[in-house]
């Protein structure tokens, strides 16, 4: 319900009020024989509030379900300057992603790397790159900058 529910509630609230001090002014200033005391328009409002409280109390139940879904936070490295930041996983592959260093835009491929996070230098185009390192011996991988392949002994 939200900003529209809570103004729909003060809307009501207020066109309810005047009409209150509109049945009070005819009640006790005119000789008007009216159908419905001013007792009863209040007992009338008071169920209405109690109406409009709860279907918001259950508005805001369905509300809270909905954001109960938690949200993945990926650690991402800028592929331009090497800054580490987390960014809401949507699941959808590619994510997409802008560094809040450098504002290079990247993406988030389909398959997920796990490992430890090391850099090293290429030893054939001489370029730092970030790999992830799984702890077996020899290591090989690939350099994300020339695709050369490499090779950890030790």
């Amino acid at each position: 319900m939200g900003k529209k529910g809570l103004l729909a509630v003060v809307t009501i609230a207020i066109v309810y009020f005047v009409w209150l001090i509109l049945w009070a002014f005819l009640e006790f200033f005119t000789d008007l024989n009216l159908p419905i005391s001013l007792k009863v328009w209040s007992i009338i409002g008071i169920f209405l509030y109690i109406a409009l409280i709860l279907i918001e109390i259950l508005f805001m139940i369905e509300r809270e379900k909905k954001e109960e879904i938690p949200k993945k936070i990926k650690k991402v490295v800028c592929g331009y300057c090497k800054t580490k930041f987390d960014i809401s996983d949507t699941g959808e592959r590619p994510l997409n992603y802008i560094c809040p260093n450098c504002g290079n835009e990247g993406a988030l491929k389909g398959k997920t790397l796990k490992g430890i996070s090391i850099f090293i230098e290429c030893s054939n185009c001489g370029k730092e790159a970030e790999i992830f390192y799984s702890g077996e011996r020899p290591f090989e991988y690939v350099c994300p900058h020339c695709h050369a392949k490499g090779i950890i002994n030790d």
